[in-house]
């Protein structure tokens, strides 16, 4: 027993994996393999790497449940579209979508980078025109001038994607649980304050929705109509890659209370779940 106490300072691996955890528990980091997934997740909506060889024992073709066959007890919640359908295929009672950590059907593995690079490159070209012209307020919106975050609006899909991913990268649980307290409180109240402006300014000032930026803009030589055009677009390209199929051609808003909560998504299941239902038909 004394050899292995008197060997414990030798112990460089086991002491140094112990120094990572806690520096990695009171820092809130991850590092090398795991960040790059954790990023690959959050960003592209790849939880499986390209190139990665899944380790599998058993032939899934053997796993396939006959035609017919009803489901008699089952404590399953689907986190997507496809989870949803095979669940009421198979006789499962669907419930309503919660409202921690949505995700949209991923089923084609979606490279959201290349839409938000998109998106991304229309905000700093909107960000240019604006800096060419006053305001009509003291100050932008949501920098000190805080009339547009009392007004109600709708975002287009590729925005709510986008906001909601904002919230994910860059703030904690915790202060994800407050953003969605406020918007459920806002969404029931039928009140509209920006659950983002606490008062103080707009907590994602750099990451804010079109309409924030161009809010009070005197003489603006950005065609707002071609705004609204290249949003759309950009919105049928991602529904079109998420789902296979073409977006509805009424209006598919959403407002910032369902972008934060995350119930755009149960919208989302909604619309798909109509068209099976067409297609059925």
């Amino acid at each position: 027993y004394s050899v292995f106490i008197n060997t414990i300072p030798y112990r460089f691996y086991s002491l140094l994996i112990l120094a990572f955890i806690f520096m990695s528990a009171k820092f809130r980091k991850d590092f090398g393999p795991m960040l790059k997934a954790e990023r690959r997740a959050r960003l592209e909506g790849k939880v499986i790497a390209d190139n990665a060889n899944v380790m599998s024992s058993i032939d899934t073709e053997r796993l396939k449940i006959a035609e017919g066959t009803k489901l008699k007890i089952s404590n399953a919640a689907p986190s997507n579209y496809g989870q949803w359908k095979l669940l009421k295929k198979y006789g499962k009672t669907t419930g309503t979508l919660t409202i921690r950590e949505p995700s949209l059907e991923i089923k084609n593995r979606v490279d959201l980078s290349l839409f938000f690079s998109d998106y991304e490159a229309l905000m700093k070209k909107i960000k240019t025109e604006v800096k060419a012209h006053p305001t009509g307020e003291s100050a932008p919106c949501g920098q000190g001038a805080h009339t547009c975050c009392n007004k109600a609006f709708d975002l287009e899909f590729i925005e709510v994607i986008y906001l909601h991913s904002t919230i994910n990268r860059h703030f904690t649980s915790a202060q994800r649980e407050v953003l969605i307290k406020k918007a459920m409180d806002a969404s029931k109240t039928g009140t509209s304050p920006c659950p983002f402006n606490p008062g103080s300014g707009c907590k994602i000032y750099d990451k804010r929705p079109a309409r924030c930026r161009i809010y009070g803009i005197t003489q603006f030589s950005a065609d707002e109509n071609e705004i609204h055009h290249m949003l759309v677009e950009l919105s049928q390209s991602v529904f079109l890659a998420f789902s296979g199929k073409f977006m509805p051609k009424t209006d598919f808003k959403f407002s910032v209370a369902e972008a934060i909560s995350g119930k755009f998504v149960q919208r989302y299941f909604d619309y798909m779940a109509d068209l099976e239902k067409k297609n059925d038909t």
